[in-house]
């Protein structure tokens, strides 16, 4: 009988810590876990996945779903940032102001930013000069398409001030055949 009541004492001194972990994750962790925080934070990889060139990764915080206001498909929005990409040594995005808004599974992530890099190609300066240009805020449309975190999929990018130049197809910059009349189209006013 001693021998439980010991044990059960032990036990009880469990508690206390079990208790404290319970009070640290409800304070400190799970408050980081809200839609909005993760819903920025998949705009953040999708950036990230942008500069580092990592096209599965960005391919897969795409949906299936996804078109835009260039009538770009998910493949089409893939090659032209591959387009972009591939005219700068290195790139990034320079993210000024955000915000989010939350509308059931659908969230709008209105940022304002503007593009840099080392550029390799004068389109590069075209990017840029385009990317300075634009007044209004980018934005970026998910939706939840599963119930993890990560389940925040782009369904749609709005930028009216953007301009691509007249005949653009996406995947045309990277393909050495077309390079000189994307640069002749993308260079004339």
């Amino acid at each position: 009988m001693s021998t439980l009541i010991s044990l059960l004492r032990g036990r009880r001194l469990l508690i206390f810590p079990a208790l404290g972990l319970i009070w640290l994750l409800w304070r400190g962790v799970l408050p980081n876990f809200t839609p909005e925080n993760t819903v920025l934070a998949r705009q953040h990889a999708l950036f990230a996945a942008l500069e580092d060139g990592d096209d599965t990764k960005l391919l897969s915080m795409v949906s299936d779903d996804y078109l835009d206001d260039f009538k770009f498909n998910r493949d089409e929005f893939n090659l032209a940032l591959k387009d972009c990409r591939s005219l700068f040594r290195t790139f990034g995005v320079e993210v000024k102001d955000e915000s989010v808004e939350l509308q059931g599974k659908e969230a709008a992530v209105t940022i304002s930013c503007i593009a840099r890099g080392q550029i390799l190609n004068p389109m590069g300066d075209w990017v840029l000069a385009q990317s300075r240009e634009v007044k209004k805020p980018y934005v970026f449309r998910f939706r939840k398409e599963s119930i993890w975190g990560w389940g925040w999929r782009l369904v749609k990018v709005e930028q009216p001030d953007l301009k691509l130049p007249a005949g653009y197809k996406p995947g045309a910059v990277r393909d050495g055949s077309a390079i000189n009349e994307a640069l002749g189209k993308m260079m004339s006013p």
